[in-house]
C-alpha cells in the first residue's frame, strides 16, 4: 500500500481543463490499481509558523536583554546626558545571561569593554550600540508578527489536504507511481507514512438516525453521505463546491478498476439489455435509450480508455444534531444533480472506513457504485485543483479569496523568485511590498535591496531603524566602486562575483557619452582581454584579507 500527499493547484489558472481531466484519467488507465483519493478541508494550522517566530525571538533573548539594559545609557551618552548612568556602570550590574551575550559580542572587536570598561572611549561604546541595534531591530517586527498569527488563528482560515491511497501489486514501483502522479498533476507529490486523522475524537454509531455521535460533547456530530447516482455530465470542478465552505468536510473517492475483459462484457451486456428493451417496447423509454447510448459509447471508448466502478463518500460535521442536519442538506445542495448523495441508515460505521486505509474489499458497506470511464474518474480527481495550501514554509504573503493563508518562500530550492504587483494607485501595492520585505528580512534573514524612485525608502528606514541603511543617489553623491557588495556569506564564489562587480563599475566610470536616437546615453567601456585580465588580478588582491 502506498500513501501519497498531492499538492493542490489553483484550477482557475489551468488553461485547458479538458486536458487536465484527460491527464488524470490517463493516469488511472495506466495504473489499473484500486485506489482512494481523500480530500480534507480543515482549519489552517498556523502553529508551526508561529513557533518559527517564537524560535527567532528566543534566539534574540540574551542579546535583547543586553540591549534593553545598555541602549538607554548609550543613547544618553550620545546626547551628552550626564544624569543617566554611564555604560560602564550598567555593564557592571548586568545579569548573567546578558553578561554572556556581551562577552560574545566584544571578545574580538571590542575587548576593552570586557577588560576595562572604565577606560573604554565613547567611540567604543557607540560602536557597541550600533551592533546591538543592528542585531535587535527585528524584535518588535517579530513580536508584532506573532501577535498577528495569534489573531489570524481565531479567524476561520482554511486549508485543504489531498491524500491518495494506492493498493499497488508487488511488481509495481512506488517511485514510478509518485513520479507519474507528479507529471499528471504538475505538482509535487510526497510519500506519507499514515493518513491525517479525520475525526477529532471517538464516536458512537447511531445507525437509526444515520449519524455518528461524539463521545465528548465538545466534538462535532458526524454523518457519512454516499453517492447513489451521477446522471449528468461532470467536469473537474464537480466536487469543488463541497470544499468551498468554512466547515470541516472530507471527501473520499474510491476507485475500483475493471479488467479490460470484464469491462467489455459489462458494456456488451448493458447494450444488449437496453437494445432489447427498446425493440420490444411500443414506446421509447428515455432512460433506456440513454443507457443504450452510454453502453455504445463505452464500447467505443474502451479501445483507448478503461472502465472503473466509483463510490463517492462525503463526511460532514455539525456542532449538534440540528446543525448536522443543516450541513447534510447543504452538502446535497452543493453537489446538486451532478453527484446525488444520501446518508444511508445502517451503514454509517462501514462507510466511515472509506476515510481510512482499509481496502474496499474488506468493507461491508451498502455500496452503490457508478460505472465510469477514465475521463470521468479524472473529473473527480480534479478536486485537487481546489487550492487551499496547508504549507507554512516561507513567510506570510496574505490570505487568499478562499480564506487560506498564503506562505511562500520564493527562493527555496535555489529558485530565482520573481513577482509583479498590479493594482490601482492608492490600493496598497507599496504597503504590501514594504510589509513583505520587512518579513523577509526579519523572519527569513534575507538581504533586501530596494531601488526606489518615489521616496518610499524614508518610510522603510523609519520602520526598520538600525536594520536599514538608506542611500539617496544624486548627481552630487559619491560612491566608492570598491565597496563590498558580495562577501564570504554569499558562498565560495563571492570573490569572483565581487571582482566582476567592480570591473563593471569601472567600465561605467570610464565610459563615454553616445546617442541612441534622440537620447544621450552612457556607453560603458569595453576592456580588452589583457586589460580585463590585469584588472581581475589587481582587484582580487584588494580583497585578499577579507575575513
Amino acid at each position: 500500500m502506498l500513501i501519497a500527499q498531492l499538492s493542490s493547484f489553483p484550477i482557475e489558472q489551468v488553461a485547458n481543463l479538458l486536458r487536465l481531466e484527460q491527464d488524470l484519467g490517463r493516469w488511472c488507465t495506466d495504473h489499473p490499481y484500486p485506489c482512494r483519493l481523500i480530500a480534507i478541508s480543515h482549519a489552517f494550522d498556523i502553529e508551526e509558523a508561529a513557533e518559527r517566530v517564537r524560535a527567532r525571538l528566543r534566539d534574540l533573548l540574551a542579546v535583547g536583554l543586553l540591549a534593553d539594559a545598555l541602549l538607554p545609557s548609550l543613547r544618553a551618552l550620545t546626547i551628552g546626558d550626564a544624569t543617566a548612568p554611564h555604560p560602564a556602570d550598567v555593564v557592571a550590574d548586568l545579569p548573567a545571561r546578558a553578561d554572556a551575550a556581551l562577552a560574545d559580542l566584544c571578545a574580538t572587536a571590542l575587548p576593552i569593554i570586557l577588560d576595562d570598561p572604565e577606560q573604554a572611549s565613547a567611540t567604543h561604546w557607540l560602536a557597541l550600540g550600533e551592533v546591538l541595534e543592528a542585531l535587535t531591530w527585528t524584535r518588535p517586527v517579530l513580536a508584532d508578527l506573532h501577535d498577528f498569527y495569534t489573531q489570524l488563528a481565531t479567524r476561520r482560515i482554511r486549508a485543504a489536504t489531498y491524500l491518495l491511497v494506492v493498493w499497488e501489486p508487488p511488481t509495481a514501483s512506488a517511485q514510478e507511481i509518485l513520479d507519474s502522479l507528479a507529471y499528471a498533476t504538475g505538482q509535487r507529490v510526497v510519500r506519507c507514512d499514515q493518513l491525517r486523522p479525520i475525526l477529532p475524537g471517538p464516536v458512537m454509531v447511531d445507525e437509526q438516525r444515520a449519524c455518528l455521535v461524539p463521545v465528548d460533547r465538545a466534538h462535532p456530530h458526524v454523518a457519512v453521505l454516499r453517492s447513489y447516482d451521477m446522471p449528468t455530465t461532470i467536469d473537474a470542478l464537480v466536487l469543488h463546491p463541497l470544499l468551498n465552505g468554512d466547515r470541516d468536510i472530507a471527501i473520499a473517492v474510491d476507485i475500483l478498476p475493471l479488467s479490460p475483459g470484464k469491462a467489455q462484457r459489462l458494456a456488451e451486456t448493458q447494450y444488449s439489455a437496453a437494445s432489447m428493451a427498446l425493440r420490444t417496447s411500443r414506446t421509447v423509454d428515455p432512460q433506456t435509450a440513454q443507457r443504450a447510448l452510454d453502453a455504445e459509447r463505452t464500447l467505443a471508448e474502451l479501445t483507448t480508455s478503461s472502465l472503473h466502478q466509483v463510490q463517492v463518500a462525503v463526511l460532514v460535521q455539525g456542532s449538534d444534531a440540528d446543525d448536522l442536519a443543516i450541513q447534510v442538506a447543504a452538502a446535497r445542495d452543493r453537489l446538486g444533480m451532478a453527484v446525488r448523495v444520501e446518508a444511508v441508515a445502517g451503514s454509517q460505521a462501514e462507510l466511515l472506513s472509506l476515510f481510512s486505509t482499509t481496502p474496499s474489499a474488506q468493507i461491508d458497506a451498502a455500496w452503490c457504485r457508478s460505472d465510469m470511464l477514465a475521463h470521468g474518474v479524472g473529473c473527480l480527481l480534479g478536486v485537487v485543483g481546489f487550492h487551499r495550501s496547508p504549507i507554512t514554509e516561507g513567510w506570510l504573503f496574505g490570505v487568499d479569496h478562499r480564506q487560506a493563508p498564503v506562505f511562500i518562500d520564493p527562493f527555496s530550492g535555489g529558485r530565482a523568485g520573481h513577482m509583479v504587483y498590479i493594482g490601482v494607485t492608492g490600493f496598497g501595492k507599496t504597503f504590501a511590498m514594504n510589509l513583505l520585505t520587512l518579513r523577509a528580512a526579519a523572519l527569513a534573514n534575507n538581504r533586501v535591496i530596494w531601488v526606489d524612485a518615489y521616496e518610499n525608502g524614508a518610510r522603510l528606514e523609519r520602520a526598520i531603524g538600525a536594520g536599514a541603511t538608506r542611500h539617496v543617489l544624486s548627481a552630487g553623491r559619491t560612491i566608492n566602486p570598491l565597496d563590498l557588495v558580495f562577501g564570504p556569506e554569499d558562498g565560495e564564489r563571492w570573490l569572483h562575483a565581487q571582482v566582476g562587480h567592480v570591473i563593471a563599475q569601472l567600465a561605467l566610470i570610464m565610459g563615454t557619452l553616445g546617442s541612441e536616437g534622440e537620447r544621450r546615453v552612457l556607453i560603458p567601456r569595453v576592456f580588452t582581454r589583457d586589460e580585463e585580465g590585469f584588472l581581475q588580478r589587481a582587484v582580487a588582491l584588494l580583497y585578499a584579507e577579507v575575513p
